[in-house]
């Protein structure tokens, strides 16, 4: 099976112009070095590739607005990761020093709000109406995602109750990324199809990761996970059920149903993104993003 870095290799030009995006915002404004470094740092950008693929997939072409509006995205996506950080006592980010640790974690909170005003000054010169509501309430619906998952912590949620705040945490960005880039363009044939599309694909990526932080306890380094900050995901959840302790052994039959049941899930929205993804024309974006369906399910999400 493809690696990620060999899936996306045929949209490198289109990341890079990504990247190139992410510098021309942040250089409109004072930003400490550090944080400079901290957002060009290069990453996955998962949630333009995504975008990309489907968009040349669908029309053949993805136009430079399109690309502006993904570097967006991924400034969202950062200024969260800056926030999850002071929220996790994580000490580093990307193999750098985190940047709570670097400024503080009163400063850190300003930054990430720094961040995401400067997505909103710099959308409102797109002068759309519906692609600045899309972004303010994809904001709105990831900061009540994480204030709801905050408000419930040491409480066990239902798998519903959990899938419902991974749309929230981690599908509603991919939406954003690919609905954004299609408003911009006014290509609005496919916004249903786009919607849920992304949304299967973002729950199946949450799911993942989740799985992969209970199955790789993080190090003092990285921060606290998941259950040491009170939050149940899949896994933990399906431990639940029977009463299971959380502690329990990594052979005993209980942790591997839980996990079982956890890659059960994970599948299930691989299907029927996959599902969806069958009826694009034949080409190589739609492969691409086959693949790129099939290494989240059995690849390391980083």
């Amino acid at each position: 099976m493809k690696k990620y870095k060999d899936i996306i290799s045929i949209i490198e030009n289109e990341i890079d112009s990504v990247d190139r995006n992410i510098i021309d915002y942040i250089n409109d404004i004072f930003l400490p070095k550090e944080l400079s470094i901290f957002l060009l740092k290069k990453s996955k950008k998962i949630r333009s590739s995504f975008a990309i693929l489907f968009i040349k997939a669908k029309y053949g072409k993805i136009s430079d607005k399109q690309l502006k509006i993904l570097a967006l995205t991924e400034m969202i996506h950062n200024a969260s990761l800056i926030h999850d950080d002071i929220i996790d006592e994580a000490k580093t980010r990307r193999n750098e020093p985190a940047i709570n640790i670097l400024f503080g974690n009163n400063s850190a909170v300003i930054i990430g709000d720094y961040i995401l005003s400067l997505v909103l000054k710099k959308l409102i010169n797109f002068e759309n109406t519906k692609l600045t509501n899309l972004f303010i309430n994809s904001l709105y619906e990831i900061c009540k995602g994480e204030f709801e998952q905050d408000l419930n912590k040491n409480k066990f949620p239902t798998i519903e109750e959990y899938i419902k705040k991974s749309e929230r945490k981690t599908s509603e960005l991919f939406k954003t990324a690919l609905i954004g880039a299609l408003l911009s363009e006014n290509q609005q044939d496919n916004i249903v199809f786009a919607e849920k599309i992304a949304e299967n694909f973002g729950i199946m990526f949450q799911v993942k990761n989740d799985l992969i932080d209970f199955l790789e306890k993080k190090s003092d380094n990285c921060g606290k996970n998941d259950a040491e900050n009170g939050i149940f995901t899949a896994p933990l959840i399906y431990l639940n059920e029977n009463n299971t302790q959380i502690d329990v052994k990594k052979d005993s039959k209980q942790f591997i149903n839980a996990v079982k049941k956890t890659e059960d899930l994970i599948h299930y929205y691989g299907r029927k993104t996959l599902d969806l993804i069958s009826s694009f024309p034949d080409n190589i974006y739609k492969n691409a993003l086959i693949n790129l369906c099939m290494e989240v399910q059995k690849g390391k999400n980083d």
